[in-house]
């Protein structure tokens, strides 16, 4: 008899886990690995739900690359298992999104400031770039594109 490796049930019990981590960021650990105090906008954008939780794609705009645009897909829990989940990627970062191969970030360190850079693979070597100046610009447009 053929068996699904992932049933339905069972897939649905991960996205709901998925979900309560997304719903409920580890603050205290984030500010911990930020190595500075966690920027007023970003509790903001976890405490909307909706645009959180949404299935839609959100655009972003790079600040380097005006004329690229990229999505983001899934935002991610703020969280110790996303920091080992996305060490697999070289970077010493938690994202709090993604899209496309896109991971959405702050640089940690206590001297860094809280501009918004986004990493991806292209072509076997990964490229940074930063999406906005600071949270609260990053936070603006995303209202603004999500609308």
């Amino acid at each position: 008899m053929w068996r699904w490796r992932n049933p339905p049930e069972k897939l649905a019990a991960k996205r709901r886990e998925f979900e309560r981590r997304l719903l409920n960021p580890d603050w205290e650990f984030y500010e911990q690995h930020l190595q500075r105090p966690i920027p007023v906008a970003l509790r903001e954008l976890f405490a909307n739900h909706d645009l959180i939780l949404g299935r839609q794609h959100v655009e972003v705009v790079s600040v380097e690359e005006e004329d690229s645009t990229d999505y983001i897909s899934e935002f991610w829990p703020l969280d110790e298992q996303t920091l080992r989940e996305s060490q697999e990627y070289g970077i010493n970062a938690v994202p709090f999104a993604c899209g496309d191969g896109l991971l959405i970030y702050l640089r940690p360190g206590p001297s860094e400031t809280n501009a918004v850079f986004s990493m991806w693979d292209e072509l076997g070597s990964e490229s940074e770039s930063e999406l906005a100046p600071d949270v609260e610009s990053f936070v603006r447009n995303l209202r603004a594109t999500s609308n």
